[in-house]
């Protein structure tokens, strides 16, 4: 079986990794998100940003949508001949594909499993679902979050820079008054 984040060739593929991250802020009100796109141990395209009014659950979906997007965008050549690894902290975005929630919720018509109750960021899920067939080799793998691993520290360090320069660019107490969602 090919090893996460390994060089060598999965099935003669050329292997890529795909590490994301999202997290949230309450005491000013803001979310995050993340990725790196990973070849040979190298980074080769990376992004983040920032989201006001969201939920963790939203921006750990929406660090793998942005970095799986990036990949079909920048690489388009690559998504056929390809293997790609999703490597993420987040036991709920993993969980959806590689249990197959995903499978169960439209089968149940995108509610709960045995409930009526809708599945919650269910267009996000309808586009990671998307997004994960286009790619002719993919696999999913979660990864401790801040147990030292290079890439998934990145991402995480990615989000935490961006929350610091909010932080310094921002009047935060005004920010929290006029959001009082949080």
């Amino acid at each position: 079986m090919e090893q996460m984040g390994s060089d060598t060739l999965s099935m003669n593929r050329p292997v890529y990794n795909i590490y994301t991250d999202g997290g949230c802020r309450t005491d000013i009100c803001l979310g995050g998100w993340s990725y790196v796109i990973v070849h040979k141990k190298e980074v080769i395209k990376e992004d983040s940003g920032l989201v006001e009014e969201t939920t963790n659950n939203i921006m750990e979906l929406t660090g793998v949508i942005k970095g799986m997007e990036s990949f079909i965008r920048n690489f388009p050549e690559l998504i056929k001949t390809a293997h790609v690894n999703v490597i993420c902290d987040s036991t709920y975005a993993i969980s959806g594909i590689k249990h197959k929630w995903i499978e169960k919720w439209k089968a149940n018509g995108w509610h709960k499993f045995g409930t009526k109750h809708p599945v919650k960021n269910r267009e996000l899920w309808e586009t990671i679902d998307e997004l994960n067939n286009v790619f002719a080799s993919i696999q999913w793998y979660w990864v401790r979050g801040h147990n030292g691993n290079k890439f998934n520290e990145r991402v995480d360090g990615n989000i935490q820079k961006l929350f610091k320069q909010y932080v310094k660019n921002h009047n935060v107490q005004n920010l929290q008054q006029e959001l009082q969602f949080c």
